[in-house]
């Protein structure tokens, strides 16, 4: 660490034996800047809310702290005796002291990390709520403004052929920055309420994080591994130019991040979809609009929720959605019994071995059956099911044919539990109509031309 000198300090205790080379690493820039203070444990812990044990147990590796406090604290006191500490410096120190504490306490390195994003979030929520005041009060000033001119205007009707274009322009200019004003402010709070569901999300994941604390540390690791996979992959989808969504498998199956090419094909906003669920309009309204085999579709949605339903019932949030769940089903019985005969039609037309290969068209006749209350529910596999077979008859850039594609949720896990899916939708075994479809969606984004003899 060439910015900061270091001279000979009050000596703290040998070094923990047997230390790791992360926290050895950690150890050793502490204790250069510990001897550049030339402050002695009793001096330092007469001034702040630590005491002389914890010191110890921090200079000689036998304890890594959990929070940037003590770290902080100490280039602070540098600072204040004029010993400039650079970003990078600081930077290099942070990253040490994050591998120490991955490696000392794991379980503590993981709550620092959701901490530390809980600040960020934090801080954006503030962001937002501030911007939404300013914006609120220059739509005060707008409004304002607007009052005074149509007071002036009552006053100066005399004199209205004379000033009518210069106030006229006026008003109009104001009340189209009135609409504007009203717009980001709309914006504003929503990002504030995004901001805010994020904060309690954030909160919620803490207090489930102290659960984990005899866990094996071995192990450990792989739940925060799967999440960030989850995380990274949910970025992925948003921004990029595949065919899908990502689905949670909280009740009602939560879509989120769906990719502008799937708003694109479904002829949805991304407004629309994104936090809709899949058990809703309105993409079930709008998949029973396009699609040729919805019936099919329909009944193995049925088969996922129903084996789902045992985890939901122990989610804490279930009596807010259970209406949801609920109403799903009461509209499937409706939709089956009213539709009998075509989807039982499209139940025989299906392959007699599924896109999964090892589930078959037995499976969907007593999801029929389930349906309409004559049978029990098939149990869903989640390491099956998970390929299905969706026919788009109806949509605008294929006035004719059948697009053929199958829908591929690839599951996330954390320990033996599913926590989300990654859905994609691909043409059926190459399908020409689909790939054409898949063709015109992206060019409609400037991606490819659309032409025919180019591959999806």
């Amino acid at each position: 660490m060439s910015d900061i000198v270091c001279r000979p300090g009050a000596g703290p205790r040998p070094l923990e034996p047997r230390i790791s080379g992360e926290v050895l690493d950690w150890v050793n820039e502490l204790r250069s800047i510990w001897d550049a203070l030339g402050l002695s444990m009793n001096e330092f812990a007469s001034m702040h809310p630590i005491d002389k044990g914890t010191i110890s147990r921090y200079l000689s590796g036998q304890r890594v702290p959990r929070d940037r406090w003590f770290l902080d604290k100490l280039l602070a006191i540098l600072i204040d005796r004029g010993k400039p500490v650079t970003p990078a410096v600081r930077e290099y120190l942070t990253e040490l002291h994050l591998r120490a504490l991955q490696v000392a306490h794991p379980h503590e390195y993981r709550i620092r990390l959701i901490n530390d994003e809980l600040e960020i979030a934090l801080t954006g929520k503030l962001e937002a709520e501030r911007y939404a005041r300013a914006l609120e009060e220059q739509l005060a000033e707008r409004s304002r403004q607007v009052q005074e001119l149509t007071d002036d205007k009552g006053r100066l009707r005399a004199a209205w052929d004379a000033d009518h274009a210069a106030m006229q322009a006026d008003y109009e200019r104001l009340t189209q920055e009135i609409d504007d004003i009203a717009g980001q402010l709309r914006l504003a709070r929503e990002r504030a309420m995004r901001a805010e569901r994020r904060c309690r999300e954030l909160e919620g994941f803490l207090d489930r994080m102290d659960t984990y604390a005899a866990a094996d540390e071995d192990g450990a690791s792989a739940p925060l591994e799967m999440r960030r996979e989850f995380a990274a992959a949910h970025q992925a989808m948003e921004r990029g130019t595949a065919f899908g969504w990502m689905t949670s498998v909280g009740p009602g199956f939560q879509i989120s991040a769906p990719s502008r090419a799937i708003c694109g094909l479904l002829g949805l906003k991304y407004e629309e979809l994104n936090g809709s669920y899949l058990l809703a309009d309105p993409l079930l309204g709008r998949l029973q609009t396009i699609m040729g085999n919805f019936g099919e579709w329909s009944l193995i949605i049925g088969m996922l929720t129903n084996s789902a339903l045992a985890a939901w019932r122990s989610d804490s949030s279930y009596p807010h959605s259970a209406a949801r769940v609920n109403n799903f089903f009461d509209w499937l019985n409706r939709y089956v019994t009213v539709n009998y005969e075509e989807v039982s039609a499209q139940v025989e037309r299906a392959p007699a071995e599924l896109v999964d290969g090892d589930s078959s068209r037995n499976e969907l006749r007593r999801c029929l059956a389930a349906a309409v209350g004559k049978a029990e529910w098939p149990p869903f596999n989640s390491n099956r099911n998970n390929t299905m077979r969706v026919h788009i008859v109806s949509h605008p850039l294929l006035p004719t044919g059948v697009a053929r594609f199958e829908k591929v949720a690839k599951p996330f896990y954390s320990g033996d539990q599913v926590i989300g899916y990654e859905v994609t939708w691909n043409a059926e075994h190459g399908d020409e109509v689909a790939s054409k479809l898949i063709r015109l969606v992206l060019a409609g984004f400037g991606i490819g031309d659309g032409s025919i003899t180019k591959t999806a």
